[in-house]
């Protein structure tokens, strides 16, 4: 079972996308001088349909929490805004993988990475499935886990704004383009409104991300309330037209439970809210195929929620590896200045069996 696990987790690294292609790789000489294995036949495509639902899929969540514990140790996940604030921070959302609906929680930084998923009984399921993710993230990493919540215009419930504020010990800020649906963004538009005079209630700011290539412009204040929650909130209206390019103008909302991010702040987290699906979901299906329905029958379920947690884990080695890089020590070594990630990750992995006896139990 082990070296099932770590010949999943390394293909997957290798970006194998199928098990076909995991089985191919096993039976290569360097995967089975890595994998420690005399076999002409490490493990089969087939072993894997039958194996995975065996493995202990708590077990391997706590691998990958662990993963991140190490991680945070070193001081991942700690953002600078423009205001000078530092805090950490986590974007939730829905997606699909392999043909199923689940819920993901990522945690921003450099690089932001994955720490959890929660499958989902189908479509319409996912505020409560996002719940059941952020409770247990709670159980795992403490109240507090992070400074702030991120999610879609979905999450302005009331249950989820008292999730955030009582149960997690976290703000929550949401971005949306809805602005029909809320009577709260409704009575920000009317005190936002073209041609007013702004007092000192109310925040705007004008200014060039040359990052992001935008104009923008942001108006934000304090002082509304969401109907069936006690706290107050801030809101914020943004501008948004892209300085080249034939993209259209774009006018967004943001509301925070967060009364001491400014404008400029908010805005910037909004933004970053997009990390879970730029950097995470559409780079996880790059890099590892996630979107493909890798199993079918009886024991799919429990096939692809193993799968996934390693696929999960698989991408946490290899981001950071990859953010690790030191070009110049890379150049002394090796003499090359730049490598593709493929490259990077195989020179990485297959030089792991040099370093086994490190890790016996003997010492």
């Amino acid at each position: 079972m082990a070296q099932i696990f770590r010949l999943i987790v390394g293909g997957l690294a290798l970006r194998k996308q199928s098990f076909h292609q995991i089985d191919l790789f096993a039976r290569t000489e360097g995967a089975k001088k890595w994998l420690g294995s005399k076999r002409s036949m490490v493990a089969s495509d087939a072993t894997f349909g039958r194996v995975l639902p065996l493995m202990n899929r708590s077990q391997l969540r706590t691998i990958l929490r662990e993963a991140y514990r190490l991680l945070r140790k070193q001081g991942h996940g700690t953002l600078s805004l423009p205001s000078g604030r530092k805090l950490r921070a986590a974007a939730v959302d829905g997606t699909c993988w392999g043909g199923r609906y689940a819920s993901a929680v990522e945690i921003l930084g450099k690089p932001p990475v994955v720490i959890d998923f929660e499958p989902a009984p189908g479509q319409g399921h996912e505020l409560a499935t996002s719940e059941t993710l952020l409770r247990r993230a709670v159980e795992s990493f403490g109240k507090g886990f992070v400074d702030i919540v991120l999610g879609d215009g979905l999450y302005i419930t009331q249950g989820m704004l008292r999730l955030c504020r009582n149960d997690l010990g976290t703000h929550l800020l949401v971005k949306t383009q809805e602005l029909d649906g809320l009577n709260i963004l409704k009575d920000a538009e009317a005190l936002f409104g073209a041609g007013r005079e702004f007092g000192s209630d109310v925040e705007h700011r004008s200014g060039i991300d040359l990052v992001r290539n935008l104009r923008y412009e942001v108006w934000a204040a304090r002082g509304f309330r969401h109907e069936g929650f006690e706290e107050e909130l801030k809101v914020a209206r943004v501008v948004a037209e892209p300085l080249k390019g034939e993209a259209k103008r774009e006018t967004f909302w943001i509301i925070t439970t967060d009364l001491n991010l400014s404008a400029e702040d908010m805005r910037e987290l909004a933004h970053l809210r997009w990390w879970i699906e730029n950097q995470g979901f559409r780079a996880l299906n790059e890099a590892m195929n996630s979107k493909h329905v890798w199993t079918r029958g009886a024991k799919a379920a429990e096939v692809f929620e193993a799968l996934m947690l390693m696929m999960l884990l698989s991408f946490m080695l290899v981001v950071t590896y990859h953010a690790e890089i030191d070009e110049e020590k890379l150049f002394r070594k090796c003499r090359v200045r730049r490598l593709t990630l493929k490259q990077l990750v195989e020179f990485w992995l297959m030089s792991i069996h040099e370093a086994q006896g490190l890790f016996a139990l003997t010492g």
